[in-house]
């Protein structure tokens, strides 16, 4: 039975402990409101502005490294493709224009006439 006391006992400790911690965070957040609600409105507007900045600022740069990311993946990808097409559609038609002319070269000059 004093067990089940003591664990009762230390239970609303630490609750009672809670409370006065969230109580304090709160009365800090309160004492801020009051201090800000006190300023005068120019004050209000110049912090208020001032933190907007900051904030933009630093969603700005997060953003604009994403996005360069973005660009530069995309301009790889473009680059890559025409590397990779545009050499080889030029060797494949070099190719298949140096075999046709092989072929006419060596066809009689009756099947020449056919398909020319």
């Amino acid at each position: 039975m004093q067990f089940v006391h003591a664990v009762l006992s230390l239970h609303i400790a630490q609750n009672s402990q809670i409370s006065q911690t969230s109580q304090t965070v709160r009365s800090g957040f309160d004492q801020f409101v009051l201090w800000y609600g006190n300023l005068p409105q120019l004050a209000q507007t110049v912090i208020t502005v001032v933190v907007g900045a900051i904030v933009a600022y630093l969603v700005f740069k997060i953003v604009a490294h994403l996005v360069k990311g973005l660009v530069t993946a995309v301009i790889a990808a473009i680059l890559a493709f025409l590397i990779s097409t545009v050499p080889g559609n030029l060797l494949l038609s070099s190719a298949f224009d140096r075999i046709q002319q092989e072929v006419t070269t060596h066809l009689p000059s009756g099947i020449k006439d056919q398909l020319g």
